[in-house]
């Protein structure tokens, strides 16, 4: 990664005029071999991209490799998927909100030989490198040749996934309430019902946020002549996406009513809003301030540490190895004006889980060693 520091670091004059980037780790294995799918990594939820969508469609259209014995149907020969961003590769560092150059990744991943000496050219396809160089080639291709026609592709493709997301958001809460119904039976179902709406009603708000982004991204590559109409244009799709959401939640409602009456109850209350423990008190009076640009490297941190406070941050570190996936999306979510709480909350819906303390320790240890700056009110 040291290398796009460099780049970026002597270039940044550039760097608005970059559109989108795509990134290769890792590419062109053997899947029979090493047993690694083929992936697209998309953006992180900080920074929603039309650019995800774009080679997510590519790699479908490569997916079609297989056809039935008659003809009627085609899929893939080869194992691949789109995942949500994960990080460690350069694309960690430009699509950082800071740097603002959206950035999936192709990779092969898990791969059983990963940094080790077995590693070796055998491991290669030809046929695999060839997938990614045509992914990596037409998507570049693409944005670069873009014009009015290809604007518009993007913008439905964009409204089209968003719709499939919130659908599948909704479908998934109410799979996952008739799941829990069953597992807990002992449980008053009218407590299930009224956790569920809170957390449905949360999910899709995250997830219609995220969305919306991803189409205002488009305006970024339209050009000063078609500006006008295409916001407009743009406009039209977001409010057909918000008003998708807003009928999802009612087909949630009233399915949740069939419910109420499968179940016997009467009415079921309000989902109560949780009171704050003082840990997220603590977290509301945080509002974490970045002080450059890129992601955050605790190097420098480390070499300041006296060895005892360099073992026990690796002790912490080791600890909470489980939830050290939290910190990057943390940092991306630090737009200087959400405060720690919300922040928190918001890494949580992105990569499903939260250790608040450990958030709060990490960043107290940021603000120590001057990575970043820290406003505290009340």
């Amino acid at each position: 990664m040291t290398g796009t520091y460099a780049y970026l670091a002597t270039r940044e004059e550039k760097i608005p005029r970059i559109v989108a980037g795509v990134n290769l780790d890792m590419v062109g294995e053997d899947q029979d071999v090493t047993k690694s799918p083929l992936l697209v990594e998309m953006t992180p939820d900080a920074s929603p991209s039309y650019v995800n969508y774009v080679m997510a469609s590519v790699l479908r259209d490569l997916a079609t490799d297989g056809e039935s014995l008659s003809g009627t149907a085609k899929y893939a020969l080869f194992k691949w998927a789109v995942t949500p961003y994960s990080g460690g590769s350069d694309h960690y560092i430009l699509s950082d909100p800071t740097v603002g150059v959206p950035t999936p990744m192709i990779i092969h991943w898990p791969d059983l030989y990963y940094h080790t000496s077995q590693d070796t050219l055998d491991k290669v396809s030809a046929e695999e490198l060839k997938r990614v160089v045509t992914m990596a080639a037409t998507y570049s291709y693409f944005l670069a040749n873009a014009g009015y026609e290809e604007y518009l592709w993007i913008a439905n493709e964009v409204t089209a996934e968003a719709k499939r997301q919130l659908i599948g958001t909704v479908q998934k809460h109410l799979s996952s309430l008739l799941e829990k119904n069953e597992k807990e039976a002992g449980k008053e179902p009218k407590e299930q019902i009224a956790d569920a709406t809170r957390k449905l009603e949360e999910r899709l708000t995250y997830v219609l946020d995220r969305e919306i982004g991803a189409l205002r991204s488009i305006a970024r590559i339209i050009p000063e002549k078609d500006a006008q109409g295409f916001r407009a244009y743009l406009a039209d799709l977001e409010a057909e996406i918000r008003r998708l959401a807003q009928k999802e939640l009612d087909r949630f409602g009233a399915t949740i009513e069939r419910f109420r009456s499968s179940w016997g109850l009467k009415k079921v209350p309000a989902a109560r809003k949780p009171r704050l423990t003082a840990t997220e008190k603590k977290a509301t009076k945080i509002i974490p301030k970045r002080i450059y640009r890129g992601p955050i490297s605790m190097r420098l941190a480390l070499e300041r540490m006296s060895d005892e406070q360099r073992r026990t941050y690796r002790r912490e570190m080791e600890r909470k190895k489980k939830f050290r996936n939290i910190l990057d999306p943390a940092i991306y979510w630090s737009d200087g004006k959400r405060n720690l709480l919300e922040i928190a909350k918001l890494v949580r819906q992105e990569v499903g889980q939260m250790d608040l303390k450990f958030l709060l320790g990490y960043f107290g240890t940021l603000e120590k060693y001057g990575l970043i700056e820290i406003e505290r009110t009340g």
